[in-house]
């Protein structure tokens, strides 16, 4: 009798450490990222110049799903990309200066695979795929060179593209304590086609342009584990 309320009692501690060490498993997190996007070429009509760089403000929920493998959901947004293309027209001696502003929202499903931990700090690579949703605006200016000061014509034409994105990376974790992270990351991300829509001017048609948003990212983020 005394040796089953022995047993009894080992079963009943071994279930409610089990059920302890459960509980301050944090395998959920939340974390916000923050850093500059510098923009590729949009290619195309768009033009071979760089975009420039916008600031990025990201939003992730995952979980560790074991000792090396991480998911997330994440929602990122691009404030502003800015960029000015010259054009001269020699049959019309016209210069043609587009001014276009590009912002965009994207939202992904991401794999993380944390190669191992030193003392804290956990490198990591990872790859995310999901869609974006793209807006670009051209101020053009179109300036006549035969009768300078006239002849200028000003629209803003725009558009909105939602596409496939994805992007993968590498990064680097640092555990403060058991609910705290930091995050260091470069991420390069494809986030899709952009289009302004078509135009008319008083003495010339302005057709419709397309290009890419690419970017290389440089992300610090901050993670809530719980």
């Amino acid at each position: 009798m005394k040796l089953s309320k022995i047993t009894a009692a080992a079963l009943c501690f071994s279930a409610l450490t089990s059920f302890a060490t459960e509980q301050t498993n944090k395998d959920y997190y939340v974390q916000f990222n923050t850093g500059p996007a510098y923009g590729m070429s949009a290619g195309g009509e768009m033009g071979p110049k760089n975009m420039g760089t916008s600031p990025l403000f990201g939003i992730e929920a995952g979980y560790q799903v074991n000792e090396n493998f991480r998911t997330s959901v994440s929602l990122d947004y691009l404030s502003k990309f800015s960029w000015t293309l010259n054009t001269y027209e020699a049959d019309i001696n016209t210069t043609s200066i587009d001014r276009y502003k590009v912002k965009s929202l994207s939202a992904m499903i991401n794999a993380y695979y944390d190669i191992a931990d030193f003392n804290g700090l956990t490198p990591y690579a990872m790859l995310g795929a999901g869609v974006s949703r793209n807006s670009a605006k051209n101020t053009l200016t179109a300036i006549d060179n035969d009768t300078p000061g006239n002849g200028a014509d000003t629209m803003a034409p725009s558009g909105t593209r939602t596409s496939f994105a994805y992007k993968a990376g590498i990064g680097t974790r640092y555990n403060v304590n058991d609910s705290v992270a930091l995050d260091v990351r470069y991420q390069f991300a494809n986030l899709g086609k952009l289009f302004v829509n078509e135009a008319a001017a008083s003495w010339i048609k302005y057709g419709g342009e397309s290009g890419k948003l690419r970017t290389h990212q440089f992300l610090v983020g901050i993670a809530y584990k719980f």
